[in-house]
């Protein structure tokens, strides 16, 4: 078993879980209890699509209910709980919510964040990422999770990661600015990947 992480939150309903991916595909095969699809071509992606339903099983779902929208978004075919996936070297991870509007993302460790900031990075978040004690490169790679996060919670087209999606990575907060509907966040940071679960702040209770 290679479970990194396995968390449940009551206020809202919702669990999430880690996978560190180091088994063969048989060997995912074997433990979610399906293969992976033909037009999944490149051994990392079927992995990752194995290491997901092998979560999905750990978190009480069929993992042939996992299907997508025409979008890209996925859903639980028959059920009307919602879920959220990502994927990144070497981890996958999945989270299961009884609300809509929560999602996850997981990022590899990479200096890359340091050259894209400023396609992402609204000039007021640069700002209070100075007031925190943190480092440039962590505070970055956070701030691509939540947002990544808050577009798969909320989600629609055409969203502006720089202007649309507003971070406070002191408050554990962020907003989507068209709608001002506000989020709540949860963090891990290690040095190899940084991991972000988002939720409704209206939803807590």
């Amino acid at each position: 078993m290679s479970l990194l992480l396995h968390e449940t939150r009551t206020n809202p309903s919702l669990q999430f879980a880690v996978w560190t991916i180091e088994e063969s595909e048989a060997a995912l095969e074997s433990l979610s209890g399906i293969k992976a699809p033909s037009h999944l071509k490149t051994p990392t992606r079927r992995l990752e699509y194995l290491a997901v339903r092998t979560l999905a099983v750990e978190l009480g779902i069929n993992p042939a209910s996992i299907v997508y929208k025409p979008s890209g978004q996925p859903y639980l075919q028959g059920d009307s709980r919602t879920i959220s996936i990502t994927h990144t070297k070497g981890h996958a991870a999945l989270l299961l919510s009884d609300q809509p509007g929560t999602g996850i993302d997981m990022e590899a460790r990479s200096e890359r964040v340091l050259r894209v900031k400023h396609k992402y990075m609204h000039p007021e978040e640069e700002a209070l990422l100075l007031t925190v004690n943190m480092d440039e490169t962590t505070g970055l790679l956070l701030h691509w999770c939540v947002k990544e996060a808050v577009f798969k919670a909320i989600p629609e087209e055409g969203i502006d990661f720089k202007e649309d999606i507003r971070v406070n990575i002191g408050g554990n907060t962020a907003t989507y600015v068209p709608t001002g509907k506000s989020f709540t966040l949860e963090t891990w940071c290690t040095a190899a990947y940084a991991l972000v679960v988002c939720y409704p702040s209206d939803q807590i209770r």
